[in-house]
C-alpha cells in the first residue's frame, strides 16, 4: 500500500502524557567523567587515541591531519605547553636572560614568569598550536619557580605573572588544563577546564627508571587539595603511573581514583604507552617482521597473505622491514601478538636480547623457520633433533585443523625436525616422514607459537600462493587473538556493497564492430548508460587530449568522456597523464620490458603532471558544471610510495588500484585474497576489492568472455566469509570484442539480482582508508561491553560468539544475518556496544539499499517508542525493518510503498533519493 500518515487529535495528548510519566520515573545516574589520556610519545596512529574523549599531546609529534582525525572521531586535543619551563639542548642567548634556575631532574630551564618576553613567547606557542588543530591547552610546571628562590616577594611576583600569562592564554583559547597550580586558581579571571596533579598513589622516578608507592601523608594533603578543586566546581584529574604491561594493576588503580571522584589517568612514567581512564584501548596491533633483502614491503608474506586474515579478525597489521626496525623504540605494551616471519639467517643478538626484554609479556610467534640458536630454542621448550627425509604426512593435529594441500618432498627443502622440552608447550601438528621420523610442526605454548615449514604457505613459481591449512583457523590456533567487533567495509546498512570502477586504459581503442566505434562509445552506449548503478570512470589524459597520442581524434574523444561525465550516475576520476606502470622507483629495472608509461614523444614521467596536471585537464576540459575529480585510480602495477599517496591528498583525492586478488573456482586459495588496503603513516592507499578482467582474459591473449568468471569471485569471496564487496572493475578496452561486452552485461544483470548497496568507488574509498583508524575499547566500570569509534566505517561484523545486541541501550540503526555472523549498522560516531542473554523485541533497520543517515530511537514512555530515520539511496529504495508490524508512520515526507511480510515492515519506491519518515512503536 502506499504509505499515509497516522494522525490522531489525541496523539499529542498521549505524548505529553508518555512524556510525563518517562520523566518521573527516569533514575538519575551519577555520569562517568569524560576519559583522558596523556600521550607524549610520536603519534604514528591516532586509532588507540579515538577511544579517549580527550588527549593531551606533545604539538611536534603529531599533524594536522591526525588531529582533524581525532576530531571526527569527537575527541578534544589539547596541546601540552610548559609555562614555567624551557626544554631543549641549545637555548639562545635571547632566552637565557630570563632563566631564574634549572629543574635537575629534567635538565630544563626554569623561566622568569615575570617576564613579558615569556609571556609573549608563551602566547605565541599557543596561537601556533591554536592554528595547527589544538582545540585546548595542558599548562605543565606550573609551579616550576618555587624551585628558584623561596623568598616570599620574588614568589610573589613571579606568581602574579603567572596569573597574567594564564589569563591572556585563556582569551586565546578559552579550554585549559592546569597542572596543579592550587594556591592560583580562585585568583584567575577564570574557571579553568580540569585541574590536574600527578602521583597521588603511584609514582614514577625518571633518575632511576622506577615505580614507587607514594606516602600517605603527601596523599592526605593532596587529597585535600584536588578536593577544594572540585569545591570550586571545577574537575579534578590525577595521574598515576604504573608501567603498562601491568593492566590488571592500572585498572585498580582507576577505580581508586574514580572512588575518590577523582578522573583517572594510569599511565607509564614517561607517558608513552596507551594507559587506563575511564576507558582503555584494546590492544589490537599485529606487528610482523619480515627481510627486505628478496621483497619490498608490499610484496612481502605479511603484507601480501597474513594481512588479510588479521583484518578480517578485526585487527590492524603491521609489516616492518628487521633491518629498518629501531627495536629499543618499540613499545610492544600495544600489540597483540609479534611476528617473526624470517628465514633463520636474519635473526642476530640484538633480536635476541630484545625479545628477552618483553618475553612472556607479548604473545611472541615464529612462522615458518626457527633462528639456528640453541640457547634461544632452550628458552621456547623446543630441540632440533635432524632433518625431514621424503614424504611427509600428517601424524596427529588439533581437530580443527583442515588440511588443504599436500606436502612437498621433504627432502628437497632440507626441513629441520623439533621436539618439545618443555611440558607447558603444546603440540598441535605432528608431522610423520616415510622412514617413520616425526617433528612437531606447530606448537602453542603461554609464550605464543610456532609454526614451521612446511604448514605455513606453499607457492608456485613465487607467484601463487596456496595455504597449507585452512588459514582462519590456523591462525585462531596461533596467533589467538581475542574476539572483537569487527570494523567492516565489505557491507554496508546490512547488504553486501557494489561498486564499479573503469580504468582509462583503451578509451580510443577501435571496436570489432560495425563502423569500428570507439571502445568508449561501446561502453557509454550499452553499459553506462543501460545499468545506473554508481560508476567511477577515468580517463587518461595523452590518450584523448589534443596534445596526446591521438590529436587527430582528440575532439571525438573528448566528447565521448563529456557525454559520460554528464550522467547523473557517473562520478569522475583520473587515471594518470601517461599511466605509468610502475610508481616505486625501486622497482629492479628489468622488470620494466614495457617502459616507464605510455609511449609519448619526449616525455619523462613527472608525478606532478601526471596527478594535478590530469585531474586539471579534466576538470577544465571534460567535467560538467557542478562536477569535479573525485578519486585517483593508480595505473600499472599500482604501487605507489607513501610521498606520492601523499599528493593526492594536496588535491583531496581520494585513491583506488592495487592488490590483486583473484580466486575463481579451482583456483580458490585465500592466500590469493589481498588485504583491503596498504596503509603508511601519512597516507593509505585503498586496494581495489578484486583485480580487473586482465587476469580472467590471460592477459588478452584468450577468452575475451572470461571476465564473466568474476561472477565466480564474488561468489566465492561472499561466503562462507565475506572478504570482499561486490567490485566490478575493468578498463575502456573491454569494449572492443563483442564477447567481452556480452561478459560485462552478464555480469551486470547477475549483480541486479543480488541484495547489496550500490556505492560509488569514493564512498567505498572513503570507509576503507579509515578501516584502520576506527576505534575499539573497554569501560573501566563494565557500563557497557564494547566502545566504537568509527571516522568512516559504517558496520561492525559480530561473530556468533557474541550474546545478543542490547537495542534499548546501544545506538545502532540495527542488522543483518549474514554468512558469517551479523553486519551491524553504526549511526553515530561514538557507540557504546552492549550485549544480552536475551534477544531484543525492539524494532531495528534490517537493511536497506542505500546510507543511513540517521536512526534516531526516542522513549516516549514506558511502552512507546519514536524512530525517526532518514536513507539515501542510489537506486530505488529497498528497505526492511525488522520487528515493525506494530508500528505507525507519522510526520512522513517522503512517498514509498509499504507492505507487511511477517513480523517485519518492507518498504519500496520506484525512485532513489533521500527518505526521512517517523514510526510509533510499541516496545516489544
Amino acid at each position: 500500500m502506499l504509505f499515509k500518515p497516522f494522525n490522531s487529535p489525541y496523539k499529542n495528548i498521549f505524548v505529553f502524557i508518555c512524556f510525563l510519566f518517562s520523566a518521573n520515573s527516569s533514575a538519575i545516574n551519577k555520569p562517568t567523567p569524560e576519559s583522558i589520556s596523556f600521550y607524549y610519545q610520536h603519534v604514528d596512529s591516532v586509532r588507540e587515541l579515538l577511544v579517549y574523549e580527550r588527549v593531551v599531546l606533545t604539538p611536534s609529534a603529531v599533524t594536522s591531519r591526525q588531529l582533524k582525525q581525532l576530531h571526527e572521531g569527537e575527541v578534544e586535543t589539547f596541546a601540552y605547553l610548559s609555562v614555567g619551563e624551557l626544554h631543549g639542548e641549545k637555548i639562545s642567548a635571547e632566552f637565557k636572560q630570563y632563566i631564574i634556575s634549572h629543574n635537575q631532574d629534567w635538565d630544563s630551564a626554569i623561566m622568569d614568569m615575570a617576564s613579558e618576553f615569556w609571556k609573549n613567547y608563551l602566547l605565541g606557542k599557543a596561537s601556533e598550536y591554536k592554528a595547527k588543530g589544538f582545540t585546548g591547552l595542558f599548562l605543565d610546571t606550573l609551579d616550576s619557580y618555587k624551585i628558584a628562590n623561596t623568598d616570599a616577594e620574588f614568589q610573589e611576583l613571579q606568581q602574579q605573572g603567572l596569573i597574567k600569562a594564564l589569563n591572556e592564554l585563556n582569551q586565546l583559547i578559552p579550554n585549559l588544563l592546569l597542572n596543579r597550580g592550587f594556591e592560583i586558581v580562585s585568583q584567575l579571571d577564570f574557571k579553568p577546564r580540569g585541574v590536574v596533579a600527578e602521583s597521588l598513589f603511584k609514582g614514577y622516578n625518571v633518575a632511576e627508571n622506577s615505580y614507587y608507592d607514594t606516602d600517605p601523608a603527601g596523599q592526605t594533603w593532596l587529597i585535600d587539595r584536588l578536593n577544594e578543586i572540585r569545591a570550586l566546581n571545577i574537575e579534578a584529574i590525577v595521574i598515576d603511573y604504573i608501567d603498562g604491561n601491568y593492566k590488571a594493576e592500572q585498572r585498580s588503580a582507576a577505580k581508586a581514583l574514580l572512588k575518590h571522584n577523582f578522573t583517572p589517568y594510569i599511565g607509564d612514567g614517561l607517558l608513552q604507552q596507551f594507559g587506563v581512564s575511564t576507558v582503555e584501548p584494546i590492544k589490537r596491533r599485529v606487528l610482523t617482521f619480515y627481510s627486505n633483502q628478496d621483497v619490498l614491503r608490499h610484496e612481502s608474506n605479511c603484507s601480501r597473505i597474513l594481512s588479510t586474515i588479521i583484518e578480517y579478525r578485526g585487527y590492524v597489521p603491521e609489516c616492518v622491514a628487521i633491518e629498518e626496525a629501531s627495536l629499543r623504540t618499540i613499545d610492544t605494551t600495544r600489540y597483540q601478538a609479534i611476528v617473526f616471519w624470517l628465514e633463520p639467517v636474519s635473526y642476530n643478538k640484538e633480536i635476541f636480547k630484545w625479545i628477552d626484554t618483553w618475553f612472556g609479556k607479548t604473545r611472541l610467534v615464529i612462522l615458518d623457520h626457527l633462528p639456528y640458536n640453541p640457547v634461544f630454542l632452550n628458552k621456547l621448550g623446543i630441540e632440533q633433533e635432524g632433518e625431514f627425509t621424503g614424504k611427509l604426512t600428517v601424524k596427529n593435529k588439533h581437530a580443527t585443523l583442515e588440511k588443504l594441500l599436500p606436502f612437498t618432498n621433504a627432502s628437497l627443502k632440507h626441513l629441520p625436525r623439533y621436539k618439545i622440552t618443555n611440558d607447558q608447550n603444546q603440540a598441535q601438528l605432528i608431522l610423520e616422514d616415510e622412514l617413520g621420523n616425526t617433528s612437531v610442526a606447530l606448537i602453542t605454548a603461554p609464550w605464543g607459537a610456532v609454526a614451521l615449514k612446511p604448514t605455513v604457505i606453499q607457492s608456485i613459481d613465487l607467484e601463487k600462493y596456496f595455504w597449507t591449512f585452512e588459514p582462519f583457523t590456523f591462525f585462531d590456533l596461533v596467533l589467538q587473538l581475542p574476539e572483537v567487533p569487527v570494523p567492516d567495509i565489505t557491507t554496508e546498512s546490512g547488504n553486501r556493497i557494489l561498486t564499479a570502477h573503469i580504468d582509462g586504459d583503451g578509451f580510443p581503442s577501435r571496436a570489432w564492430m560495425p563502423d569500428k566505434p570507439f571502445s568508449a562509445d561501446v561502453l557509454l552506449q550499452r553499459i553506462f548508460k543501460k545499468y545506473t548503478i554508481p560508476h567511477t570512470v577515468s580517463v587518461i589524459e595523452a590518450e584523448i587530449s589534443a596534445d596526446g597520442l591521438h590529436p587527430e581524434h582528440s575532439d571525438e574523444l573528448e566528447a565521448i568522456a563529456r557525454e559520460t561525465f554528464k550522467l547523473p550516475h557517473v562520478e569522475i576520476a583520473s587515471h594518470t597523464y601517461s599511466h605509468p606502470f610502475f610508481w616505486d622507483d625501486r622497482v629492479d629495472l628489468g622488470e620494466k620490458q614495457y617502459g616507464d608509461s605510455l609511449p609519448i614523444p619526449g616525455y619523462t614521467v613527472d608525478y606532478d603532471k601526471e596527478i594535478f596536471g590530469s585531474v586539471d585537464y579534466i576538470n577544465e576540459k571534460l567535467a560538467p558544471k557542478g562536477k569535479k575529480v573525485k578519486m585517483l585510480l593508480w595505473s600499472g602495477v599500482a604501487d605507489p610510495t607513501e610521498n606520492i599517496i601523499e599528493k593526492t591528498l594536496q588535491y583531496d583525492l581520494l585513491n583506488v588500484n592495487g592488490g590483486s586478488t583473484f580466486v575463481v573456482n579451482g583456483e580458490d586459495s585465500i592466500a590469493q585474497v589481498f588485504p583491503h588496503l596498504m596503509w603508511h603513516e601519512n597516507a593509505v592507499q585503498v586496494y581495489a576489492p578484486v583485480i580487473n578482467e586482465n587476469l580472467y582474459t590471460n592477459l588478452w591473449t584468450e577468452n575475451y568472455s572470461g571476465y564473466a568468471r568474476v561472477i565466480e569471485t564474488f561468489e566465492l569471496l561472499g561466503y562462507p566469509k565475506r572478504l570482499k564487496s561486490i567490485s566490478i572493475y575493468y578498463h575502456m578496452y573491454s569494449g572492443v570484442y563483442p564477447s567481452s561486452v556480452e561478459a560485462l552485461e552478464k555480469i551486470y544483470d547477475w549483480t541486479y539480482t543480488q541484495e547489496s548497496t550500490p556505492l560509488y568507488l569514493s564512498e567505498y574509498a572513503e570507509r576503507a582508508r579509515t578501516l584502520y583508524e576506527t576505534g575499539i575499547g573497554k569501560p573501566l566500570n563494565n557500563e557497557y561491553d564494547f566502545l566504537i569509534i568509527s571516522t568512516g566505517v559504517n558496520t561492525l561484523r559480530l561473530s556468533d560468539d557474541f550474546a545478543h545486541i542490547n537495542l534499548n541501550s546501544t545506538p545502532v540503526a540495527g542488522w543483518n544475518k549474514g554468512p558469517d555472523g551479523r553486519y551491524v549498522s553504526l549511526v553515530k560516531t561514538r557507540t557504546p556496544l552492549s550485549f544480552t542473554s536475551n534477544k531484543s523485541k525492539a524494532v531495528y533497520l534490517k537493511n536497506v539499499n542505500g546510507v543511513i543517515n540517521t536512526w534516531q530511537v526516542t522513549q516516549v514512555c514506558q511502552r512507546h517508542k519514536s524512530v525517526r530515520f532518514s536513507v539515501t539511496t542510489h537506486m530505488p529504495l529497498n528497505l526492511t525493518i525488522s520487528q515493525g508490524k506494530q508500528c505507525k508512520f507519522v510526520n512522513n515526507k517522503s512517498e514509498f510503498t509499504v507492505e507487511i511480510k511477517g513480523n517485519n515492515l518492507h518498504l519500496t519506491s520506484p525512485k532513489a533519493g533521500t527518505f526521512t519518515a517517523t514510526l510509533e512503536c510499541k516496545n516489544g
